[in-house]
Parts: structure tokens; C-alpha cells; sequence
């Protein structure tokens, strides 16, 4: 136990940054440089657009290869392509090399003038903070204006309203139901109610008499409704205060009782960082905006106005497709639809295989980020992220009496969003390894990770739902929903605010499901004992039995363990709820799980404890069903832990970790998951470094900087491997492999002051590293990664300027005077810098064009090969 790992180190999830998609291909896009006239062959005579690309694909014959070039070049277009020709024998879509390019579905907004006295009536005593710009409604279209997103810097505001004032959840899921106002909490809160049951009128004098009858006019109402679900009405009318919404058939309860709403669009209620809009009906909206900083709207406001990015439909069977490398940004949102990227096809293909790799799918506030409809056959999904969203991240459509066969989603990650990370309806022979979900189901009713309709035979190993205060679900659990065969594996379910972390939801079989009575199972899996969260005891951390689907539970660790009916099979658990003792004959013990699990609960340091039965126990030897799982799928590794250790079956231990839980804070660990560059420089004896001849812009509010090491020593003390010159934004290594950061506003003020960012032990010798270093003033924190692996620090000062001191130039490898030089030997690949999330600078990892860039200062690096 003295070598444990790293709770879940060593695994990659979501897309990775330095990831090469190769430059081969047919057609190039270079929406900088290129032309639609051009030929399109080369990246000397690129096209300007995809659509042109694809199209040019399409009228090819054979395997078809497009490349998308330019690292965070924004193609502002939508690309929906018909296969149903000739064309293509397969065709691809990716980035070129490790460029980034961005299908986005926004425009630019520009023309802000700051609102005077007569803009009081509409956005009321704020005006002074308040900007305005006036465009047609044509150049800006959306199918409902309070379903799009605006950005600033390229960080989403918040649309302007009334909510509880009490909330939980961030605003930007403006359809959650926790922002909701209840009429049991408001005594002149009422609704009125058309044929007695479903919402009409809304009356509340207390918080809309402060209005005029005007400034509620475009408002959306969000309303609490049967059963639990935030839908949206719109204001049609309003007199003396009193709410007219649309008429839809929603209801607080089935007994009409205990309703709920909040407004959206409510300009006078607007605060720093929000934005409104009114539409005049006469071809024109105006939108309004209190920015974070003034001058950030000078070319760094968008629009989210299409709702759609790149759709490929498939009309023939044996057309294979891939995507890999492109990130998906900006959509707006209409009612059950909007949607960055989409696979779809007729339900009786054969052969349409499609692989996605190494995208981005962020900010969209459509229904969902990625929708893969009828497309039954060997589809992977790899090192795909989905954040930032109002909807779900992924969602499977299968045809009624059309499966979806042979899923492989690998290293995934979901974050930041209103619903379910990944919604599998109708998927069978479908395996998901390493999948991570953080902070997401904000919209509340919805789950973590969701089999449902008739899946069968789906196996999840390694999904981790977030188990730090900042990283877990809003709300949500895993789940099942009609369906057979489903086996999660060394997985954490953080619990829901109802104590729950994985139920089969099911009450009935349902005629789609498969496999009637055939099993599925929850192996060496973990629900953390949140206090905040335990619930009643009768939800459990674990609730199985509801569906006819009988259950194996083996070697989890939960508060609890309940069955809720039909067959469960409980071996080898241990319970960490003391409050809840369980059937003995079944568990192999119960404690406290201050005791057992961790040992400082406001900091959620998860670990075990000397004389925890997790040190000792060797579990129930889930061997058969491992075996079973292997028989399905024989090419799948599933004798592995959740930190990719193998792990024994035969003897599992107890929880994700098996045998190997930690027992003591330890040194942090950096995965090996870092490939050897192809090229690199090397630090000769007399020390290089890179400095950038000008100063940071003014009115730079992030800083980016990134790049792959292999350091000789971890032994680093006073090593400068991202700078600012003096202070402004540095990544200080220390003697110890930890990582300390010095952090100035654009005052001078200290945002960081030395402080550390990643444990002893992060920084090792002699592997590669993959390290980010993203500094947000706007967001006042630094964002570190290590080969994948994510750590958040707030800024320690106070009160950020939001700006970064434009009198002073970024550097790499040392100070811009030369101190702090990485040692000789270490060797160094892929420097970058953006700058507002725009890449600036990449130095390129050929030495001879290393030395001679004019960034380069003292002395030459050698070269690899």
C-alpha cells in the first residue's frame, strides 16, 4: 500500500490538445488565405469554406480526406451534407495537423454605444453600465432570442431575469428548475390556471409590481412542471403587472398545486455580465449588455445565430465517415432541435461506420451537443469533450425496430452541463472506457450516464462522475431504463442531492427491452459518502431491482445498498454510512465513512484509513462474470482498475481501486500517457529561451501558454517555464516537482502570490509532459493541466481588473532577462501562447527554425531527430 496510486491518475479524458490529426488529404480549407475559386488540392490553393471542400468531395470518386486548417480559425457557416449520389467510397473531416479550427455558429456583434437617459424606460437605473447595438434581424437570426447565447471574450453571459435568489446552480442553465420561485414560498405568488390544471397567468406583486407593464413585454417564463422538468412559456400580454403566457399544456403537480416560475428577458433587472433584447417587430432587435469590461466590446462580442454546424446524412450503406481534430462552438437553440454536430441516416444501412476523434463540442444551447440517429453500425467515439451546454452532451437515436450495434466511446468527458453527459438510447454490443462527467445534469432531472430503450450488452468501465466539491453532479445519477446486460465496472457515481448515485429506474420490462431477465451488474464500484448528500436511507447509494432485470452487486463500496425489488445479488460490499447497516450476511462490513473512505470531508480527501476494511478486503471473485464480459467482447481489456492498473478478478478487492486505495496523502503522480514528439529541441549548455518582441495587447484578459517537457531533474528550483516579465504571469517550478504561480492584474496587483498550484511530485524526470498553464482574469483562476490531468486555483487576491498589464512581453523557458533558464538537457516540443484563447505564437520544433525565430534569444538549442 506505500506505492498506492493517485486517486484516478494516469487517464486522459476529453479531447487532448497537442493531438495531431496528420495533413495528408484530397481537399484543404484555409478560411484565412483561401478562396472558393481556388482549386482546393493544396494548402497553396485552399478553399475558403468546408462546404465548398465537401462538395468537392462529393463529386469525387474513391476515399475522399478533407482537412480544415488553421489553429482556432472560426468558420462561421453551416455544413449539411446529403451522401446519396455517387460521391465518395468513405469520406473524412479533419483538422490539419494539430490545428484546432472552430465550426461556429456565431457572428460577430459590433457597433456598441453606451445607453443614455432615454433608455431608462427599458433598461431602468443601470442605464449608465448598459450598451446597445441595433442590427436586422435577418444578419442576426434566431428561432427564439432568449435560446441563443452571447459571448464576451469568449465566456458565455448570462441572459438578464428573476430567479430565486437563493439558486445553487449557474445561471448560464437557464433551464433549470432550482432558479425556479415557488408559490410556497411567496404568499402573493399566484397562478392562474386554464381548465384548472395547466399554467396561464402569473401574478406576483411583490417582485413584478417594481415593473412596467412594457419592460415585462418579451419576457419567457420558466416554469416548474409536472413531473419534473423546467419548460419555457412565453409572455404574451401583460396588464397591471399580471402575466398572459402562451398556452401549452404544462401543470405544476398533478394537482395543480405548488407552482413555480422565473422570468427571463427582464432588462431592468440586468447586472454585470448579463445581456437582454428587444425585438421592435419591424426587422430589427436590440440587443443590451453590461460587460465584464467595457473594452472588451471592441471585437470580442458574438452572437450564437445558427443552430447548426456540420450534419452528415447517409443514404447509402458502406459509406464510412470520420471527424477528427475539429472543435464545434456557438448554437443556438430552438424547441427539441439545434444540434453542432449530427451523423443521420436511413434506419436500414449496413456498413456506415464512423469514427469521431479529438473534437470539442462547447457552448450550444440546443437540446444536444452530438446526435448520432440510425447510424447502427461501429461507430467510435474517442477524446471527444461536451461542455459548456444547455441540453445533453451526447444522445444515440435508435429506430424502433433498428438497434444501434458495436458503440466504442473511449476517453470522453462531459462537463458544464444543464443535461445527461451521455444518453445511449437503443445501443447493443456497446462499450465505454474512461469516461468522465463533471458538474453536469444543471438543468436538473436528468443522469449522469443513461442506458435506456433497449440497450443490451453495454459495458462501462472506468466512468468517474466527480467526487471533489467543485467537480461533482449538480444533480442526476447513472442509470438504467429498460434495458438488459449492463455491467458498469471500477466506476464512481458521486449521489445526487437525494443520496442516490446509480438506480435502474425502470418499473416494467417494456416490449423493446431485449434480454428479458437477463442480468447486468455494478463490479468493484464506488458512491461516495457525501454528508451533504445522503438522502433518506431508503433511496441508498445504490438502488437496484426495480425492473425485471436482476442485479449482481460485487465488491462496491456505497452508504447503502437497497433493493427495490426483483433480484439483486449483494456480495462482498461494504457500506460507508454507519446510519445504515444493511443485510450483514451480504456486506463485508460497515463504517463511517469519515472512517473508512476519507478523511477530511470539506476538502473531500478521499482516501482510506489504517484498519479500514478496505486495506484488508480481497472481495467476492467476480471471475465468472468477467469471463462472461470477455465473451462478448474479446478484443476489450477488462482486467484493469480505474487508474489503468491491472487488476485481478480473482482476488478484486473492494471499490474502483481493488487492492490499491491510498492510505495516506501522497506525492501526486504525473500519468505516463505522453507520447514522444516526433521532433524537439534539446537545451544546450549555454541556455535558450523565447521572448516575445512586443508587449501582451491591451485589453488582454487570458493568457494560454502550453508545450511538452522532458526535464533531466525533478529537481527544478526557480525554473521559469511561462512568463510574464516580472510577475505578470508566471509557472514557477520548484525543487520538489511542485508548481507555483505568480499572478498580477492589470494594476500590479497580486492575483497569485507564489502560490501552489500543483503538488510535490507533479513535475518528474525523464517522461514527457504535457502541461497547460490557462490564466483567466475574467474567471480569476489558473487552470493547469498535466497530461490530461486538470487542477483549478482560484485566485488568492482580490478583485481582478479583469486585464493583464499590456506594458509587459510573455516568454518561454525563462524570464525575459534570461533567469531561471530550464537546465541543460531538457528536452522541449510544441510551444505556445493565445491570448484570449487565440493562438499567438508557436515556436516550431525544428531547431534550425527555432534559432533563427526572432523571439529566440541566448543560446542555440540542439535538435531531435
Amino acid at each position: 500500500m506505500a506505492n498506492a496510486a493517485t486517486l484516478f491518475s494516469g487517464i486522459v479524458y476529453g479531447q487532448v490538445a497537442s493531438h495531431d490529426a496528420g495533413t495528408d488529404g484530397d481537399w484543404f480549407v484555409d478560411g484565412d488565405n483561401g478562396d472558393d475559386t481556388n482549386t482546393g488540392t493544396s494548402t497553396s490553393s485552399a478553399f475558403e469554406t468546408v462546404g465548398a471542400a465537401i462538395g468537392a468531395a462529393d463529386a469525387s470518386n474513391g476515399d475522399q480526406t478533407v482537412r480544415i486548417m488553421g489553429h482556432n480559425v472560426r468558420y462561421r457557416e453551416e455544413v449539411d451534407y446529403i451522401w446519396n449520389g455517387g460521391g465518395p467510397t468513405s469520406l473524412s473531416i479533419k483538422a490539419y495537423g494539430s490545428d484546432r479550427p472552430v465550426i461556429s455558429g456565431a457572428e460577430p456583434l459590433t457597433g456598441w454605444t453606451n445607453c443614455g437617459a432615454s433608455d431608462a424606460n427599458t433598461v431602468g437605473p443601470n442605464w449608465p453600465e448598459i450598451h446597445k447595438v441595433t442590427v436586422n434581424t435577418a444578419d442576426f437570426p434566431a428561432p427564439k432570442y432568449w435560446r441563443t447565447l452571447m459571448t464576451e471574450s469568449g465566456s458565455a453571459l448570462k441572459i438578464c431575469g428573476l430567479r430565486r435568489a437563493d439558486r445553487s446552480f449557474p445561471d448560464f442553465f437557464f433551464d433549470n428548475i432550482d432558479q425556479t420561485i415557488s408559490e410556497a414560498d411567496e404568499t402573493d405568488l399566484t397562478f392562474g390556471l386554464r381548465e384548472a390544471t395547466y399554467y396561464d397567468t402569473i401574478a406576483h406583486p411583490s417582485l413584478l409590481g417594481g415593473f412596467t407593464d412594457t419592460q415585462l413585454e418579451q419576457t419567457t417564463a420558466i416554469m416548474y412542471a409536472f413531473p419534473n422538468i423546467a419548460y419555457f412559456q412565453e409572455v404574451t400580454s401583460v396588464f397591471g403587472q399580471v402575466l398572459q403566457l402562451e398556452q401549452r399544456d404544462f401543470r405544476p403537480n398533478s394537482a395543480g398545486e405548488n407552482g413555480a416560475y422565473a422570468l427571463l428577458n427582464v432588462l431592468p433587472a440586468m447586472q454585470r455580465g448579463e445581456w437582454g433584447y428587444q425585438d421592435h417587430g419591424n426587422g430589427t432587435v436590440t440587443f443590451y449588455v453590461w460587460p465584464r469590461k467595457a473594452n472588451n466590446l471592441t471585437g470580442r462580442m458574438e452572437l450564437a445565430v445558427r443552430t447548426r454546424g456540420l450534419r452528415i446524412y447517409r443514404s447509402l450503406s458502406d459509406t464510412p465517415c470520420a471527424i477528427e481534430g475539429i472543435n464545434f462552438e456557438m448554437f443556438a437553440g430552438e424547441e427539441n432541435g439545434g444540434l453542432p454536430l449530427g451523423l443521420d441516416g436511413l434506419s436500414d444501412l449496413t456498413g456506415n461506420t464512423a469514427t469521431i476523434k479529438h473534437c470539442q463540442l462547447r457552448l450550444f444551447a440546443g437540446e444536444k451537443g452530438m446526435e448520432i440517429k440510425f447510424q447502427e453500425q461501429g461507430v467510435e467515439i474517442e477524446n471527444v469533450t461536451f461542455r459548456d451546454g444547455i441540453g445533453f452532451g451526447m444522445q444515440t437515436i435508435a429506430a424502433t425496430d433498428k438497434p444501434l450495434f458495436n458503440y466504442r466511446i473511449r476517453n470522453c468527458q462531459a462537463q458544464d452541463l444543464s443535461q445527461t453527459g451521455f444518453r445511449m438510447f437503443g445501443v447493443r454490443d456497446c462499450v465505454m472506457t474512461d469516461i468522465r462527467s463533471q458538474r453536469t445534469s444543471g438543468g436538473g432531472h436528468a443522469n449522469a450516464i443513461n442506458f435506456y430503450s433497449g440497450c443490451d450488452k453495454c459495458v462501462v468501465l472506468n466512468y468517474q462522475g466527480g467526487v471533489q466539491e467543485r467537480d461533482r453532479l449538480y444533480e442526476g445519477y447513472g442509470t438504467n431504463q429498460r434495458s438488459s446486460n449492463i455491467y458498469f465496472l471500477h466506476s464512481t457515481f458521486s449521489p445526487a442531492s437525494d443520496g442516490r448515485g446509480y438506480v435502474d429506474q425502470s418499473n416494467a420490462g417494456g416490449i423493446d427491452q431485449p434480454n428479458i431477465g437477463e442480468g447486468g451488474g455494478l463490479i468493484n464500484c464506488w458512491v461516495p459518502d457525501m454528508p451533504d448528500r445522503r438522502g433518506s436511507q431508503g433511496n441508498g447509494g445504490i438502488a437496484v431491482g426495480r425492473d425485471i432485470m436482476p442485479w449482481a452487486i460485487y465488491n462496491c463500496v456505497a452508504p447503502a445498498i437497497v433493493n427495490t425489488g426483483g433480484t439483486v445479488e449483494r456480495k462482498g460490499n461494504i457500506l460507508t454510512n454507519s446510519s445504515v447497516t444493511g443485510d450483514p450476511s451480504e456486506a463485508l462490513g460497515a463504517a463511517s465513512g469519515e472512517n473508512a473512505i476519507y478523511a477530511d470531508v470539506a476538502a473531500s480527501n478521499w482516501r482510506s484509513r489504517a484498519g479500514s476494511p478496505l486495506t484488508s478486503a480481497t472481495g467476492t471473485d467476480a471471475s465468472a462474470i468477467i469471463l462472461s464480459l470477455e465473451g462478448w467482447f474479446p478484443n476489450e481489456d477488462f482486467r484493469r482498475d480505474a487508474n489503468g492498473k491491472v487488476w485481478n478478478p480473482a482476488n478484486p478487492g473492494v471499490g474502483p481501486f481493488g487492492t490499491a486505495w491510498p492510505e495516506t496523502r501522497e506525492q501526486y503522480a504525473a500519468p505516463q500517457v505522453s507520447l514522444v514528439p516526433t521532433e524537439y529541441l534539446v537545451q544546450g549548455s549555454t541556455a535558450g529561451y523565447f521572448v516575445d518582441p512586443s508587449n501582451v495587447p491591451s485589453g488582454t484578459a487570458r493568457l494560454t501558454f502550453r508545450g511538452r517537457f522532458r526535464f533531466p531533474t525533478a529537481s527544478l528550483s526557480g525554473g521559469r517555464l511561462f512568463s510574464q516579465e516580472s510577475t505578470g504571469c508566471d509557472f514557477n517550478l520548484q525543487n520538489d516537482g511542485s508548481v507555483r504561480a505568480g499572478v498580477e492584474d492589470g494594476t500590479g496587483a497580486k492575483m497569485l502570490n507564489n502560490d501552489l498550484i500543483l503538488p510535490a511530485g507533479t513535475i518528474v524526470a525523464n517522461q514527457w509532459l504535457d502541461i497547460e498553464f490557462d490564466v483567466d482574469q475574467l474567471a480569476g483562476q489558473a487552470i493547469v493541466s498535466v497530461n490530461g490531468s486538470t487542477t483549478t486555483t482560484a485566485f488568492t487576491g482580490a478583485g481582478s481588473n479583469g486585464l493583464f498589464q499590456s506594458s509587459r512581453e510573455v516568454s518561454f523557458l525563462a524570464t525575459s532577462g534570461g533567469g531561471g533558464a530550464v537546465p541543460q538537457g531538457t528536452e522541449i516540443a510544441d510551444l505556445e501562447v493565445d491570448f484570449d484563447g487565440v493562438l499567438h505564437k508557436a515556436i516550431s520544433n525544428a531547431a534550425v527554425n527555432a534559432n533563427s525565430d526572432n523571439w529566440h534569444r541566448g543560446g542555440e538549442f540542439a535538435g531531435q531527430p
